[in-house]
Formats: C-alpha cells, sequence, structure tokens
C-alpha cells in the first residue's frame, strides 16, 4: 500500500491538512488493511491507535445486553475510528468493527497527542470534527428512537453511500437487522417495497443505489440536519493554503461534502 509520499490521502480529514503539515505526520500514519468483522476497538481496553478510514465502513456498537449491540454510529472515509482519543480518554465502552472492508492509516496515541500539540491546525481538525460527530450521533439516537423504520433505514443507506465510492453496497439483510436492531423480516420487508419502487436494486449480499434522490425524499430531516453539519465541518475546515486548492463535491443537494484536488479526477 502507498505512502503518503506518493498520493494524497483518501481520509478527508487529512486531506485538507497543509502539505507541511501531512509532511510532518506522514512517518506517523502505517497504512493497513482492514477486513470485515475486524475490531479495531475493543469494549473497555486501552484503545493503543486511532484508524483513519480510507475505505470501508466502520460501525460503532453499543451492547444493549449480553447477546445484543445495535450500531450508534458509522464511520466511512470521512473521519477516524478512536475518538475518545482525541478527546483525551483512552477506553470506550462501545466496540468499533468493520463492517465493510478497505484501508486505513493507522496512528499511535501518543503519537496522536504529540502531533496535536505540535500541529495547531491537525488539533484544530480532529476536535471540530469531535463536534460534528457528537451532533451526528446525537440526531441519530433522537431518529432511531422516534421515526419508522423505512426513515431509518433510508438514512443508513445514504450514510453508507456517502462513504463508499460507487452505488453498490455489500451488506446483507441481516447485517442491516442487527445493526439497526429489528427483525431481519423487518429489513426484507422494507427493502422488498424500496426495491419494487425502482430505487434500490437487490442481489445476493448486495444492494445497489438506484435513485438516490428519491432514497433521499424518503429518508427523515434527521438525515438533511446530519449531513449540514458535516458540510459546515468541512467548510470551515478548508484551509486556503491546501496544496491545489480544495473544492467541495457532493453526490446529490443534502450529501456530505467530497473533499477533492481542483484538478480532474472524475
Amino acid at each position: 500500500m502507498p505512502g503518503l509520499n506518493d498520493r494524497r490521502p483518501h481520509n478527508e480529514l487529512l486531506s485538507i491538512l497543509p502539505a507541511a503539515d501531512l509532511a510532518k505526520l506522514e512517518p506517523l500514519l502505517e497504512p493497513i488493511s482492514i477486513k470485515q468483522r475486524r475490531v479495531l476497538h475493543h469494549d473497555r481496553a486501552p484503545m493503543e491507535h486511532v484508524y483513519f478510514i480510507e475505505s470501508g465502513l466502520v460501525s460503532v456498537l453499543a451492547q444493549i445486553d449480553t447477546a445484543k449491540a445495535v450500531e450508534v454510529c458509522l464511520i466511512g472515509r470521512e473521519g477516524l475510528s478512536g475518538l475518545p482519543i482525541v478527546l483525551g480518554g483512552s477506553m470506550s465502552p462501545h466496540r468499533r468493527v468493520v463492517q465493510l472492508g478497505g484501508s486505513a492509516l493507522r496512528m499511535r496515541a501518543a503519537d496522536l497527542h504529540a502531533a496535536m500539540q505540535s500541529l495547531p491546525r491537525f488539533a484544530t481538525v480532529l476536535l471540530r470534527y469531535a463536534q460534528s460527530r457528537l451532533v451526528q450521533t446525537s440526531q441519530a439516537g433522537a431518529c432511531n428512537s422516534t421515526h419508522p423504520f423505512k426513515q431509518r433505514l433510508a438514512r443508513w443507506l445514504l450514510t453508507a453511500h456517502d462513504g463508499l465510492d460507487g452505488d453498490l453496497l455489500p451488506v446483507t439483510h441481516d447485517m442491516l437487522a442487527r445493526l439497526l436492531g429489528v427483525r431481519r423480516a423487518t429489513v426484507s420487508e422494507c427493502i422488498a417495497l424500496l426495491e419494487r419502487d425502482g430505487v434500490l436494486g437487490t442481489a445476493r449480499a448486495q444492494i445497489t443505489i438506484v435513485d438516490r434522490a428519491r432514497l433521499e425524499e424518503m429518508a427523515c430531516a434527521c438525515y438533511r440536519v446530519m449531513t449540514t453539519e458535516r458540510e459546515r465541518m468541512m467548510r470551515d475546515l478548508s484551509f486556503h493554503d491546501a496544496p491545489n486548492g480544495v473544492a467541495v463535491a457532493a453526490r446529490g443537494a443534502c450529501a456530505p461534502s467530497r473533499l477533492v484536488p481542483m484538478s480532474p479526477r472524475r
């Protein structure tokens, strides 16, 4: 896996840092593969690393009882796993598990703390991300307690879509049922309705977003609250001296920001 000397990072938090800061961080960042079902952080265990996600999806899981855990947060390339370390903690009651495999840049906790002390802009990015994540997690909790499952599922699919390249989501009905805390039959029934309406396409162990605009219409206002907060964070953190400048790109009117170089990539 190439280092940062060979490319700009795909992780959005790192991508908006000036080149000088990235050069100082590069020796501290270890490119790794993260495989599906890998536990990045165990609950109530010391956190030794943070993971800047470059591809794939990571769930933050809250244990409900001895047999059941539900997702409280979904992390893609817009963020990092290990936020308690950023805020000065060393462990969490929540487990962080890779749901869709991909890659990440791993940094030791001690190195992260030292870098936050020596690189003020890096510290600002991480703390601003923590604020944004708090808003998003709080809104998701309110959504899960009040809105119908169809709206919650639409929000989850949109959030997952925002964190991945392409329209195909390699997820199963069982996985969605576990993460969202409902019966598998509930997931299957809702997805069948969305497929019938031409919003989704399905195949074995995968869902394809066919009509994102209609999926956004079906989602509750919580998705827009969450993505608006993320867009505001990215605007606040877009530094003028970032190499080549940055531009904000999005899948749709309500989609989170995508930071990409000004030179054509698509």
